[in-house]
C-alpha cells in the first residue's frame, strides 16, 4: 500500500518540481510578445496551435517521435531558433510537426517567432505537468477511498458488507500488480 501510495505522490513532487520555472520562463515569453505588439489574431493563431496539439491523439511510436523531433529540430534551427534541441523534443510529443508553424509565420513578425515557439514548449510542459498531478491525485484519491472500505471493517463483530464494493477496493489497491 505504502509503495502504491508513493508512486503517484513521486509524480506530483516530480511534476511540481519543474512548475514554478516553467510559469516564470513562459511569463517572460509573454511579456516579450507583448513587447513585440502582438494583436489578438496571432495570439488566437498561437492559442489554436497549442489547442490543436492537446486536441491531437499522442504518438507512442518512439521511432516516429524521434524523427519528428529531428525535422522539428532542423526547422527550429533553420528558423535561428536559440536551444533548438531542447524545444522539439517538447513539440514533437505533443504531436507538431514543423508544417503546424506555416500559420505561425504567417500571423507573428519574423522577430517575434522564436518567443512565440519559447511560449508554446512551456505552455505545453505546464500542461502536461498539470495533467501529471491531476492523474497522480486522482489515484491517491482512489487508493484512499480504497483504504477506507478496509479500515472500517473492523468496526463492529458483525455487519453487512457488499462484496463487490470489497472487491472494487481491492482490484484499486493491486492495480499495478494486475496489469
Amino acid at each position: 500500500l505504502a509503495h502504491e501510495l508513493n508512486n503517484p505522490a513521486a509524480a506530483v513532487q516530480r511534476a511540481n518540481a519543474g512548475l514554478r520555472e516553467t510559469v516564470r520562463r513562459r511569463d517572460a515569453a509573454m511579456r516579450e510578445l507583448a513587447e513585440a505588439g502582438l494583436d489578438s489574431d496571432a495570439w488566437r493563431a498561437l492559442e489554436a496551435m497549442i489547442g490543436k496539439a492537446q486536441a491531437n491523439e499522442r504518438e507512442t511510436d518512439p521511432i516516429a517521435i524521434s524523427d519528428a523531433e529531428a525535422a522539428l529540430e532542423t526547422w527550429l534551427e533553420d528558423h535561428d531558433i536559440e536551444r533548438a534541441w531542447e524545444l522539439a523534443p517538447s513539440l514533437a510529443e505533443a504531436g507538431f510537426t514543423d508544417e503546424d508553424f506555416l500559420p505561425a509565420e504567417d500571423q507573428l513578425p519574423a522577430e517575434a517567432l522564436p518567443t512565440a515557439i519559447r511560449w508554446m514548449t512551456e505552455t505545453l510542459l505546464l500542461n502536461g505537468s498539470t495533467e501529471i498531478i491531476a492523474q497522480s491525485s486522482r489515484r491517491i484519491s482512489d487508493l484512499v477511498q480504497a483504504i477506507k472500505g478496509y479500515s472500517h471493517m473492523d468496526r463492529a463483530t458483525e455487519h453487512e458488507a457488499d462484496i463487490h464494493d470489497g472487491l472494487e477496493n481491492t482490484l484499486i489497491i493491486l492495480a499495478h500488480r494486475l496489469g
